[in-house]
């Protein structure tokens, strides 16, 4: 659990320096998004480590490594001061996608 706190440490840091808009709410309001995901996720580990179904360290640190790699863009992310939160960013992806499937 220790673990989790520097997890989530790494995830919402870099939150508060990428979403500018809307002041303190935004950045709090994706935190605990970002929290209920990780609980959730951590509570599905502790019931498949339960039954028998993953291994219980496996169980345990599920919610962790799928976060981790989140955790490493988000902070990639705010050294490079890009805006991850803007629209703009999102419609420049989906058209590039697009594009490839128009190809095909």
């Amino acid at each position: 659990m220790s673990f989790a706190c520097v997890l989530l440490f790494l995830i919402g840091a870099p939150l508060g320096a990428i979403i500018r808009k809307g002041g303190l709410g935004m950045p709090l309001v994706v935190a605990i998004a970002f929290f209920v995901v990780f609980h959730i996720m951590s509570i599905t580990g502790e019931k498949l480590a339960r039954t028998g179904a993953v291994d219980t360290w496996m169980g345990m640190w599920m919610a962790t490594a799928m976060l981790l790699p989140i955790a490493f863009i988000l902070i990639q992310q705010a050294r490079n001061d890009s805006q991850v939160f803007s629209k703009e960013w999102y419609m420049r992806i989906w058209n590039k996608i697009a594009g490839i499937f128009k190809k095909n």
